[in-house]
């Protein structure tokens, strides 16, 4: 069983050892503004959370019509950057998630005089999105939680730490909250004393497969499952994502296309990047790194888009029906929703919006033009991002692997086949965050001896989507307008 707690969804999944989905369920993260806290403050319910995880489980082994003597395992993937703060009643004092800004102030505050420092050892940036800095406004602004802080935990340590009572955290976790020396894999001691953050509240590390605790009798009664299971801390989601597409080799390139883009490649040692536009981060298997050019918003922007032009009730395949239609170019409909010429580390709040031909009288703009113009729009992202982050690498990927919910789109892998010019493999199934963590649960159970066997056993089906030739070469000048277009965008 893997549990994903991300962004904007809960998940939970049941795979066979082979890694094929019996059963899948999410329900949508609800995030609040708490009452005393700044306008860009966000806090997850804790109770909710719990609530959700319990139905999810219950409706995920109905689906599968198995019983819970069947689970052997529960893998916890997760969103990063997000925090979990418990006191010594294992009280949540602050759940944190990675779109919670109310520390922007104090990281700004802080990157002046750390930031680079910060950037070197745990490969991410900037401050503001990071763990020290939403300490350092917690001691400033409410120094009582700071007082009983018993536990600081990743979003999924704190899942795990639920179910089994046990403190953990794992590497790419740790790096992404900037709390991990991503040369040696351990807590930056002397870094993190100086800039604030009390090390003795932070977890031991356990590698991704490793049993982080079993399953406490309470949390197996409210679930409907037996104690006594062991309980993984798979990793970030989008490193599982990776894992789940069965990306273990160096150089190669997968897209976790969700609520957000994440673009990373695999390395064989830690790459930093001297102009700070990427992330390095930890891979789940020992002995590999990522590089990453996180792109932003992509399936959030999506659903809103589709909303604004169809409702809420607007299926994918539709969506995907409607965008087919349209050929390159998008019939002079441009898009600038979500992912930009930017990476997130050097990203910033930018004008955006869409474009088409005037007057209407003469030539209306359809729902699939603006659908489409979007799938360019992220394709044109990527084209950007995976050759600069790929030259910082050293290494150029042949082939683009995508998966995550935005994959579910044949439209959009196929575009981003032309635009790039390179073969695309599309995960079949939206779940490979899932599929990762339950490699992680088949290795915690013994099914598997390690996480790199788990991963060639039970990776996801992949598609191929190959490039025409004729279209890659009509993108070429298409994508040079686009970029064009959008630098006058920011300068107007």
């Amino acid at each position: 069983m893997a549990l994903d707690l991300g962004t904007s969804s809960l998940h939970c999944a049941i795979t066979d050892v082979k890694g094929r989905v019996l059963a899948s369920s999410a329900s949508r993260v609800q995030v609040r503004t708490p009452r005393d806290g700044p306008r860009l403050a966000r806090e997850l319910d804790a109770q909710k959370i719990m609530a959700d995880v319990t139905h999810l489980v219950t409706r995920c082994l109905k689906d599968a019509n198995i019983s819970a003597r069947d689970i052997r395992a529960v893998g916890v993937t997760g969103q990063r950057q997000g925090i979990a703060l418990l006191d010594g009643d294992d009280k949540e004092l602050m759940l944190s998630p990675n779109i919670d800004l109310r520390a922007s102030f104090e990281g700004l505050a802080m990157q002046e005089e750390w930031g680079i420092e910060v950037y070197k050892t745990t490969g991410h940036f900037p401050l503001l999105l990071l763990a020290p800095a939403k300490i350092h406004w917690a001691r400033k602004n409410k120094p009582d939680i700071i007082h009983r802080l018993r536990h600081l935990l990743t979003l999924p340590g704190w899942l795990v730490y639920r179910l089994t009572g046990e403190a953990t955290c794992e590497a790419s976790l740790a790096a992404s909250t900037g709390l991990l020396n991503i040369y040696n894999r351990q807590r930056p001691a002397s870094l993190l004393s100086n800039i604030g953050v009390p090390m003795e509240k932070l977890p031991p590390l356990a590698e991704s497969g490793a049993v982080a605790g079993i399953l406490k009798e309470s949390a197996a009664k409210s679930l409907g499952l037996l104690p006594g299971i062991p309980v993984t801390l798979a990793g970030a989601d989008t490193q599982c994502g990776l894992l789940g597409m069965g990306l273990m080799d160096y150089g190669q390139t997968g897209v976790v296309a969700g609520w957000s883009c994440a673009v990373q490649s695999i390395t064989k040692q830690p790459r930093h990047d001297t102009q700070m536009n990427f992330w390095t981060g930890c891979y789940p298997i020992d002995g590999m790194w990522t590089l990453e050019a996180n792109l932003g918003d992509a399936g959030n922007a999506h659903r809103w888009l589709k909303e604004m032009l169809m409702g809420k009730e607007m299926p994918w395949e539709y969506a995907d029906s409607l965008a087919e239609a349209t050929e390159p170019g998008s019939e002079g409909v441009t898009c600038f929703l979500g992912p930009s010429l930017s990476s997130a580390p050097r990203a910033k709040l930018q004008r955006g919006g869409i474009t088409f031909n005037t007057p209407l009288s003469y030539e209306e703009t359809n729902p699939g033009q603006i659908l489409h113009a979007f799938y360019e729009n992220l394709a044109y992202s990527l084209k950007e991002n995976v050759p600069a982050m790929e030259k910082v690498n050293g290494y150029s990927s042949e082939t683009l692997h995508i998966g995550g919910g935005m994959a579910q789109s044949a439209v959009l892998a196929k575009t981003i086949a032309d635009v790039i010019g390179r073969p695309v493999r599309r995960a079949t199934g939206p779940d490979v965050s899932s599929i990762g963590a339950s490699m992680a649960a088949a290795s915690a159970a013994g099914i598997y001896s390690n996480l790199s066997e788990a991963c060639r056993e039970m990776a996801s089906d992949l598609e191929v989507f190959e490039p025409e030739m004729v279209r890659t070469l009509e993108y070429q000048e298409l994508f040079q307008q686009w970029k064009l277009l959008y630098q006058r965008i920011q300068d107007s």
